[in-house]
């Protein structure tokens, strides 16, 4: 290997020692913490609305797509954790891919790296504008400006709090997690034990319209990946993570299970109380069910609830995201200052700005929810490209140690794959639009090339740590 080529990325050998330069604060505990606090956000208290939509007020089928979107996820993460246990360093699935597919990985995982960099992770401020506007209707509802700017300054108080460090960061996430689930746990015991069965049975009918089994399954289960969103966040800090060859999958594992099952004893409730007919026209159907139950009053408690999820799941995004962007920096693919930690806290600070800047840009952007509605596509692309990855790494280096292997290899990446390629082609066939998600992706090319002409000029300067350790190997 050139000497230039060992300037521009670390290899997996190298990745594989765990020397990485950040701190190791995160225990299994904070782990799930981080990863649910992420993944459950404000979905799963409306989206059983949409899922029964698009199943055609179909139960049965709307039941199957839950557990379907949860093996789905659960199937995908544990192919990445095998990824992750041998690269245990931040950077998630640009790390993979950019050190799995050869020539091309550096590229591919580069185009994936900028389009997040421009609108997939700053998107996330739309979750700040979800909290902002349930705040708002605690106060009697809040102006479109008032919104935006309450969302800019949750975005910038968490971020803040985040910068000071990934054990307090992680701790916040996991504290707010209790909450969250605390409040579903409640609504789930709250319908079985004092509502009625006045809900319609769970059988394999149609009750809203007319389709096949296949475009209803499809459609549902591609409803239900929006709620498990963030499946694959851990990865992002596995450099952060105590014993991470171990404990990755653990995390991943335990996490997207526990959530499956509490997303499933959700929409089990929810039916029992309200019929079908009644959950599609909901605009808010947690609201509902608990105004049933407990009358008006109660609503504000679900707020307040919900406000908690939310935040919980914006603070977990600024806490994760930024060790992508900083990962990219490593490798010479983005902005050098974004490719340093704080000499104290040892976080990504100018990572952190970066990501906040753009956030708080995206939060007044008019255009920005059509934009973020492009995103799913060119992210399941990439995971597909990850999950396949692990069958990739095992035929070109069946020498690597793998602390973790993936269960039920190789038939469980090649499902998790064909699944990932049916959600892009019914994202497409759903609204021909999303094809429009390619081209954040192709404009990554050029600034590919030139960020490697950039970063040659100037004979890729070396980071502190990386001058330190010389320094004190000598």
């Amino acid at each position: 290997m050139s000497e230039q080529t060992k300037h521009e990325m670390k290899t997996i050998e190298e990745l594989s020692e765990g020397n990485v330069g950040v701190k190791r604060t995160l225990t299994f505990g904070r782990g799930v913490g981080v990863l649910g606090g992420l993944i459950i956000g404000s979905g799963i208290f409306y989206t059983s609305s949409y899922v029964l939509d698009y199943s055609y007020g179909n139960p049965g089928i709307a039941i199957l797509a839950w557990v379907l979107g949860g093996l789905i996820c659960l199937g995908a993460a544990m192919c990445l954790a095998e990824l992750a246990s041998i690269m245990p360093a931040n950077g998630g699935t640009y790390l993979y891919i950019s050190r799995i597919y050869g020539k091309a990985g550096p590229l591919l995982a580069f185009t994936m790296g900028w389009s997040d960099a421009l609108i997939g992770i700053p998107g996330n401020v739309a979750i700040a504008l979800v909290g902002a506007t349930y705040i708002g209707t605690l106060f009697g509802g809040f102006s479109a400006i008032q919104i935006s700017c309450l969302a800019a300054g949750i975005c910038i108080i968490l971020t803040l709090f985040n910068m000071i460090g990934a054990k307090e960061g992680s701790m916040l996430s996991t504290v707010l997690l209790f909450i969250k689930v605390a409040a579903i746990l409640c609504v789930i015991l709250a319908c079985f034990i004092f509502g009625e069965n006045t809900g319609d049975p769970i059988t394999f009918t149609n009750m809203a319209g007319s389709g096949s089994i296949i475009s209803a399954l499809s459609f549902s289960v591609v409803a239900v990946l929006w709620c498990f969103d963030g499946w694959n966040s851990i990865c992002h800090m596995a450099g952060e993570l105590k014993n991470p060859k171990k404990n990755i999958s653990r995390v991943m594992a335990v996490t997207i299970a526990g959530i499956t099952v509490i997303y499933l004893l959700f929409n089990f409730a929810i039916m029992r109380i309200l019929p079908v007919s009644d959950i599609i026209a909901s605009e808010n159907v947690t609201f509902d069910v608990v105004e049933i139950l407990f009358g008006k009053g109660a609503a504000t408690v679900i707020t307040v609830a919900i406000i908690c999820s939310v935040i919980g799941s914006l603070n977990s995004c600024i806490l994760v995201y930024p060790r992508e962007i900083y990962a990219m920096s490593r490798d010479y693919r983005w902005f050098t200052p974004c490719g340093r930690l704080s000499k104290k806290r040892k976080q990504p600070v100018a990572a952190s700005l970066y990501i906040l800047a753009m956030m708080v840009f995206y939060c007044f952007a008019a255009s920005f929810r059509s934009l973020v509605d492009i995103i799913v596509l060119y992210n399941w692309i990439y995971f597909m490209l990850a999950v396949l990855g692990v069958i990739v790494l095992r035929k070109k280096r069946p020498d690597l140690e793998r602390p973790y292997k993936t269960f039920g290899y190789p038939v469980v990446p090649i499902l998790v794959a064909f699944c990932a390629l049916v959600m892009l082609i019914v994202n497409f066939v759903w609204d021909p639009s999303t094809a429009l998600g390619f081209i954040i992706p192709l404009t990554g090319i050029p600034a590919y090339y030139a960020f490697q002409y950039y970063f040659r000029k100037r004979g890729y300067p070396k980071f502190e740590d990386e001058a330190e350790g010389e320094a004190s190997a000598e």
